[in-house]
């Protein structure tokens, strides 16, 4: 059975190219990325509190991964990163990306 993932990805737009970064992410980006072998779903959040002082990225994308190598899903996105089939806008804030991966702990406790 494969194992459940979290791919999160905090991002930020170029100043003043806010719409142009939206485009990108909604008419290409999530497309392209669930296209990857084991991405699921794929899901985007504008940042609507920060809790703390700590930096505050205002976009989250989590996407929804199964599979049994988890490294074999991340080499192929690094594989296509800046391709045709994995396209990165420069309107993307790249220096201000964050990444994780997070694995599934236990089952999702639901009310």
């Amino acid at each position: 059975m494969a194992s459940c993932y979290k791919l999160m990805v905090l991002s930020q737009p170029v100043a003043g190219r806010e719409d142009e970064y939206h485009r990108w992410y909604e008419d290409a980006h999530m497309r392209q990325m669930l296209a990857l072998p084991g991405v699921k779903s794929a899901q985007r959040f504008r940042l609507a509190r920060g809790l703390g002082e700590r930096h505050t990225w205002p976009y989250l994308a989590i996407y929804e991964v199964e599979t049994d190598d988890i490294d074999g899903v991340l080499q192929e996105l690094s594989r296509r990163a800046g391709g045709e089939h994995l396209v990165i806008s420069d309107a993307l804030a790249k220096d201000s990306v964050y990444a994780a991966v997070y694995e599934a702990l236990a089952p999702a406790v639901v009310k």
